[in-house]
């Protein structure tokens, strides 16, 4: 039960001050995570590595009038960086985890402004290359050609205050690989970004994940 306070105690200064709120608790947070919070990955290719939260950011998108908001965390362990990616399924409750899905996802590439990537992305396949020069094939999933125009706010380390900027993205998708006598794999997700303000383009790749896939530590609660 929590403990009450007389008048005379607030009036006196006996009742503890409520910590200020932090700039991450003014935007679309659905996990309650702050810079400094420690996510476990559970899934077997990631053998438990511990990322720290760095970076968190809302998402909020209009569209015919309507606002669909997300948030994204940016976590980082040495030069290994993911993004976990939390998509609320029914837009009027975004802050509430259980009604979200979840992506984990990495970066793909990230590059000065390139006119030949976004020619791509109006395209209903977007192609890329790996590293030993195998061509992945992504289809459109519901940008559309034109994308969508999507505001961010956002709160970095070292940051006291929030960034706002706003990017253009797209959507792409592959089905999961099915293997002879095995179940169907994951969907693939892939993203495209640009910046409206620089053109700087971020492509990222990922699979959604459920709740078990990730353990949530309050920054210092759990040594690395």
């Amino acid at each position: 039960m929590e403990k009450s306070y007389t008048l005379w105690e607030k009036w006196t200064g006996q009742v503890p001050e409520e910590p200020a709120p932090k700039p991450e608790d003014m935007i679309t947070n659905p996990l309650r995570l702050h810079r400094g919070d420690l996510i476990v990955s559970k899934m077997p290719e990631e053998d438990e590595r511990k990322y720290s939260v760095v970076e968190v950011r809302e998402y909020n998108r209009r569209i015919s009038g309507i606002e669909f908001r997300s948030a994204d965390y940016l976590l980082r362990d040495g030069e290994e960086e993911r993004v976990l990616r939390v998509n609320p399924r029914r837009e009027r409750d975004p802050d509430d985890p259980r009604e979200c899905d979840l992506l984990w996802l990495e970066f793909f590439d990230r590059m000065e402004f390139d006119e030949g990537v976004r020619q791509a992305v109006t395209k209903e396949e977007f192609y890329v290359f790996l590293d030993n020069d195998e061509k992945v094939t992504y289809y459109e999933l519901h940008a559309g050609k034109d994308g969508f125009f999507t505001d961010i706010r956002s709160v970095k380390s070292g940051e006291e205050s929030l960034y706002s900027r706003r990017i253009q993205y797209w959507d792409f998708f592959k089905k999961g690989e099915t293997k002879y006598n095995e179940p169907e794999g994951e969907d693939v997700f892939f993203f495209v970004e640009i910046d409206e303000s620089d053109g700087f383009i971020a492509m990222l790749k990922g699979m959604r994940v459920s709740s078990r896939d990730v353990e949530i530590y309050p920054a210092g609660e759990k040594n690395a």
